[in-house]
């Protein structure tokens, strides 16, 4: 009864909720991706870290496969450059 008493007033003053979605178009080399964030089939795993202590911020990408990709940043820190440097 007491499960009863705690739940009922959730379903009786609840709301109904539509999420109605606009999306704007995303175009990949002239073809239109149909859902471009849903991370992918193997959903990749990034983290960004300054790996090799050079000021600048690092990617490493381990997908669902359990592989690791590690990306130097050969660029800037504010126009970072992303250079594949090993896959394991």
């Amino acid at each position: 009864m007491k499960q009863f008493l705690i739940l009922f007033p959730i379903f009786l003053f609840s709301q109904t909720f539509q999420r109605d979605i606009n999306p704007f178009p995303m175009i990949l080399f002239e073809d239109e991706l149909s859902a471009p964030f849903i991370g992918g089939f193997n959903k990749p795993n990034p983290r960004f870290l300054d790996w090799n202590e050079d000021g600048l911020i690092d990617l490493f990408l381990r997908d669902e496969d359990s592989y690791l990709q590690y990306f130097k940043n050969i660029g800037s820190a504010s126009n970072p450059e992303f250079q594949l440097q090993t896959k394991a």
